[in-house]
């Protein structure tokens, strides 16, 4: 209920409404407060009407004057106002229906409220990050704040709701759309309001009746249509406690070392992703081909886990191996050394023959090196075990209607990561429960004006039943009864 009007219509009272437009230059402020230079449509206007979400006006001119000058252009801002009181200020979005001819000169614009218009409903941003602890109302002002919204531009309710995880940022959504979802934590809706302002309503349906009407004020009672309600309501919500998940044992990476003499450790790191992120624990090493799998045993093969992100697989070649391969080649050489034996043929034997001593030892050596050699393998390992990650687990909580039939059972599933713990997700599911198999029932009222109403207030009817406000309409139309149809559901 607005709190910056007191005065409410008479019953008996006519239309009396001013309606003024500013060029998209002026300021908000201005249009307020009436300071900026404005255009007065009421002498031209020949019937008008608005909502809480858009206004038409329709207007005809003598064909002199300044009107053609300064006709309403789309994103000019417009102002209604009665008797010094502000009823609604919006945007133009539409001139349309525009006829000039001789005695017959017409125009129309079609205004609306500021989230009708402009990037607040179609638009894409991405907001900044929030870490946790911060308030949920200070998100929504500083979406505001970036679209370029000044502080007496928006009224944001103060709320203990904060950001329940290390951070969030709202990247790629329509910023009504985030609105929605930070108010929907809050208890709360975001509207227009009957000053251009963005503000938040309370969506509790069992809450106080904000305004009661007495019976003269009410002229008409008109009940809407009904629908078969929702039964259920399901939310979906990010845990803020990190939950440890535990896949399958599965291959997570693969090795290949070439062992031998000519180096005595090598050394190759394991690990679980290409990023180095992903976490592993029970981990260990299946030798699919060692490098012992030729003439000797040369190495040893261990597998290290180092940490839950890598591991190292090692090949440790025994020290004599190299030690006697040196020896062997050393011996070689000096087996050249070795002088061969020559055994001649006596004196009437003209040839004789060389008795090769130094080969035949240099060839044992030498068989002995290349058995060495020979046994140089090639190894190939690979890594088992259970990749885990510490994650939100995504909880459900639900809210049922247990009066409802079965055969009528029908669901709504909505997401929203701004939930703080389950206490938090129940008074949501059951406040939105409560509002949703309310607003099936459609309810309209057309009472005396009272410009104190806008959505989201309770109005309570002369016979006890209360209209929860979702818009509300007026005929500005000069010397028409001063009537407010308010529209909404039975509460």
């Amino acid at each position: 209920m607005r709190k910056d009007i007191s005065r409410v219509g008479d019953p008996d009272a006519v239309r009396g409404v001013e309606i003024k437009t500013y060029d998209k230059s002026v300021g908000y402020s201005a249009v307020l407060k009436d300071t900026g230079t404005s255009f007065d449509l009421t002498s031209f206007v020949t019937r008008a009407r608005h909502s809480a979400f858009d206004a038409t006006v329709q207007m005809t001119w003598d064909g002199t004057g300044m009107f053609l000058a300064s006709q309403p252009k789309p994103g000019d801002s417009i102002r209604i106002s009665e008797h010094s009181g502000i009823l609604w200020i919006g945007f133009v979005d539409e001139v349309n229906q525009f006829n000039e001819e001789r005695g017959n000169r017409t125009i129309s614009i079609t205004a609306r409220s500021r989230d009708g218009v402009g990037i607040w409903r179609k638009g894409r941003v991405a907001t900044r990050r929030f870490p946790q602890g911060t308030l949920l109302n200070a998100i929504a002002e500083d979406l505001m704040r970036q679209l370029g919204l000044s502080s007496n531009e928006f009224i944001v309710p103060l709320g203990g709701e904060s950001v329940p995880h290390s951070n969030v940022q709202f990247v790629e959504q329509a910023p009504w759309k985030i609105l929605e979802q930070v108010g929907s934590a809050m208890g709360r809706f975001p509207y227009t309001n009957a000053k251009g302002q963005i503000a938040f309503y309370d969506r509790r349906v069992d809450r106080v009746s904000t305004q009661t009407m007495t019976q003269e004020r009410v002229k008409r009672i008109i009940g809407g249509k009904s629908r078969p309600s929702i039964s259920r309501y399901r939310i979906k919500w990010l845990d803020r406690n990190l939950t440890e998940v535990v896949q399958e044992e599965q291959s997570l990476d693969r090795a290949g070392i070439t062992a031998g003499f000519f180096q005595l450790h090598q050394h190759e790191t394991v690990q679980w992703s290409e990023d180095q992120k992903q976490r592993a624990k029970n981990t260990r090493m299946v030798i699919h081909q060692s490098v012992n799998d030729q003439l000797l045993t040369i190495a040893v093969e261990t597998y290290t886990e180092i940490d839950l992100f890598h591991g190292s697989v090692d090949v440790v070649t025994e020290g004599w191996v190299p030690k006697l391969a040196t020896v062997l080649l050393g011996a070689m050489l000096v087996m050249d050394f070795i002088p061969d034996g020559v055994i001649g043929g006596g004196l009437f034997v003209i040839a004789g023959y060389t008795v090769p001593i130094g080969r035949v030892i240099r060839g044992i050596f030498e068989a002995g090196l290349l058995v060495i050699m020979m046994s140089i393998g090639t190894g190939e390992y690979e890594i088992f075990g259970e990749p885990f990650d510490f994650v939100h687990a995504i909880n459900t909580t639900v809210a049922v209607d247990n009066a409802a039939p079965q055969w009528m059972e029908a669901q709504t599933t909505e997401e929203n990561d701004l939930i703080f713990d389950e206490a938090h997700a129940q008074r949501t599911a059951i406040r939105e429960l409560l509002h949703r198999v309310a607003a099936q029932n459609k309810w309209d009222a057309q009472i005396v004006d009272d410009p104190r109403i806008e959505p989201g207030d309770i109005v309570e009817l002369p016979d006890t039943s209360r209209v929860f406000v979702t818009d509300y309409e007026r005929q500005l139309t000069r010397g028409t009864p001063a009537l407010l149809t308010i529209r909404g559901f039975r509460s």
